[in-house]
């Protein structure tokens, strides 16, 4: 990701603004911190690890003002604490918004997100019609399942291993991995979700209890799979702005 050259070039930034007061994005990180992996050891009851938490994602709103602080940031950024320090977890977040551009998912008024969960549902219907129409006969959209998914890059559901691959991936391809690990997952959680009701479908798209379908070489073995391009992505978007937001004026 080259994050450790914007550490070198910027590495007294950080101390100066991890501390600073940002103003209702305070508020907002404090009540989101102790939510952040609560049945993990390492932020379960741990108060120095979110303190950590808390001036990263402070630092992060201080850095870029115009995103600040959203739900889902606390996910991404605690990831990271699991696989390095401080000081890199910062960076290495700030070149996810930055270079990946991830901070188009948390921008207020902008509606990447919505264009992104359209574009899912399209590969979801598309690849997977009957569970589509099943969702649709319940009452289960999208977004209310997905956005989790994208906000907090899969962290907050998948175990760390399985969440880790899914990483690997994203740094390497973008945001194809996303809409194919989404894909995955439903396609093995299938047979199981057709056999629910629209409130056990929410539970277990949160949890997904069933360990098999978390395993990471199968997820990621069955993700692949599908012929998900950045061409074809790049197509539905387009779509999306024409005949979407043109109606929204």
């Amino acid at each position: 990701m080259n994050s450790r050259r914007l550490y070198e070039d910027y590495e007294r930034k950080y101390d100066s603004i991890c501390n600073v007061d940002v103003g209702e994005d305070s508020k907002c990180i404090k009540a989101d911190i102790g939510r952040t992996f609560p049945s993990n050891p390492r932020f379960k009851d741990n108060p120095d690890t979110l303190q950590t938490l808390e001036r990263i994602l402070t630092a992060l709103a201080a850095n870029d003002p115009e995103v600040g602080y959203m739900q889902g940031m606390n996910c991404v950024v605690g990831f990271a604490m699991l696989q390095m320090p401080e000081i890199e977890a910062f960076w290495f977040t700030v070149c996810l918004l930055e270079e990946y551009d991830l901070r188009w998912m948390y921008l207020p008024r902008i509606p990447h997100l919505s264009m992104y969960l359209y574009v899912f549902d399209h590969f979801f219907q598309t690849f997977l019609p009957q569970l589509h129409r099943y969702f649709q006969d319940i009452g289960i959209a999208t977004s209310m399942y997905a956005t989790e998914w994208f906000a907090t890059l899969f962290t907050y559901m998948l175990p760390e291993q399985t969440a880790l691959r899914v990483w690997d991936l994203f740094l390497i391809h973008g945001y194809v991995v996303t809409i194919q690990t989404g894909l995955a997952l439903l396609s093995r959680s299938q047979d199981s979700l057709l056999m629910l009701e629209f409130e056990e479908v929410m539970r277990y798209m949160k949890t997904f209890p069933d360990p098999v379908v978390v395993d990471p070489q199968g997820l990621i073995d069955d993700a692949v799979k599908f012929k998900v391009t950045s061409l074809v992505l790049e197509e539905i978007e387009e779509i999306y702005i024409r005949d979407v937001m043109s109606k929204l004026g």
